[in-house]
């Protein structure tokens, strides 16, 4: 399966699955706004130059007051409803524990052959240029028809100009996550493959409607993804954008560093080792390429790369077929212990 999934990653490098790229098309557009200069990039162990200080922390029973609900229809043509605030509540696709939140997708009702399930999609209420953002993750989405993602997209600029920061992303029975970088004209990164631990798909970050594969990257670690993820207990993501650079990371609970695992004080990236994905800025200056990001965490059935990959995943009839039985989707939630956001100074 490995492999299978590894192929169908493979072709969406060259077109197929960054159709992910494809969500923006109904975000709200603003006035641009200038950026800060340049910094000196603090992660790879290059030495620290600033404080991180905690901005956001969404957990628990306070989880969902950082994020509005997203009810337009799927930019990526998925067989899903993206329901409203209250109906997600009393639908039961949204809950939470003192220290836990769930997002579900419905698995009760049986559908007719094209109908689009129920499902919700998170957008945070406030915009970020440049921060560290950090997801820690009990269980994810899994099972064939998913489409699960975690990702960062400017709410300022028409895509893919503002840029899009793909952090968690897969599709069906995939088992390692895929990590990606869509933007405008001309950001070509010149990343030493020393700098990161992941394969790396390419290095050309430009998309475009029908061209939109940008410069990805497959994590080797199938702990990173699906099933893979939640046997392992779940896992830790950051995502770490300023002016050198951004870059990803990804761990178990027990590899995790410390200064995430106690919450209690100012992390450190800098310390962290050498990150799954990155993009430096020789070629690409981030606060150029990427303004203004809202970061989303959704599930969306089917549409353009699910539908893809579909039969290549081992996935039996179609995908639209799997999406009428809701027996097929009771393992299609994500369990989050905290969303947090930090800032530099």
């Amino acid at each position: 399966m490995l492999s299978l999934a590894l192929s169908a990653l493979a072709l969406s490098a060259s077109g197929a699955t960054a159709l992910s790229s494809k969500r923006h098309a109904s975000l709200a557009q603003r006035m641009k706004s200038e950026r800060p200069a340049l910094r000196s990039p603090v992660w790879h162990g290059m030495g620290r130059d600033s404080t991180f200080q905690l901005e956001d922390n969404c957990q628990g029973s306070t989880f969902f007051d950082c994020f509005d609900y997203f009810t337009d229809s799927d930019p990526t043509h998925g067989d899903v409803v993206f329901v409203n605030e209250s109906d997600a509540w009393s639908l039961g696709l949204v809950s939470s524990t003192s220290d836990q939140a769930f997002l579900r997708v419905d698995n009760t009702s049986t559908l007719a052959s094209g109908q689009g399930r129920n499902s919700v999609r998170l957008g945070t209420k406030k915009t970020y240029d440049g921060a560290l953002f950090v997801l820690d993750v009990e269980r994810m989405p899994t099972g064939c028809a998913t489409w699960p993602a975690f990702w960062t997209v400017s709410q300022s600029q028409p895509w893919p100009l503002g840029g899009e920061i793909d952090i968690i992303e897969g599709v069906n029975l995939n088992t390692v996550n895929q990590m990606t970088l869509h933007t405008g004209p001309g950001c070509e990164p010149n990343t030493p493959s020393t700098d990161y631990l992941a394969q790396q798909l390419g290095t050309t970050c430009a998309s475009s409607d029908g061209a939109n594969a940008g410069c990805g990257f497959l994590d080797k670690n199938t702990t990173s993804y699906g099933a893979g993820l939640n046997t392992a207990g779940g896992g830790v993501f950051a995502m770490h954008w300023d002016g050198g650079g951004v870059s990803i990371w990804h761990w178990t609970h027990d590899e995790q560093p410390c200064d995430l695992a106690d919450q209690s004080g100012s992390p450190d990236p800098s310390s962290w080792g050498t990150p799954t994905a990155a993009w430096v800025a020789d070629g690409c200056s981030p606060y150029t390429y990427l303004k203004d990001h809202q970061a989303i965490i959704e599930t969306t059935l089917c549409g353009d790369w699910a539908n893809s990959n579909y039969a290549a995943a081992g996935c039996p009839a179609t995908c639209s077929d799997a999406v009428m039985d809701p027996s097929n989707f009771n393992d299609a939630y994500w369990q989050i212990n905290y969303f947090s956001v930090f800032t530099e100074s």
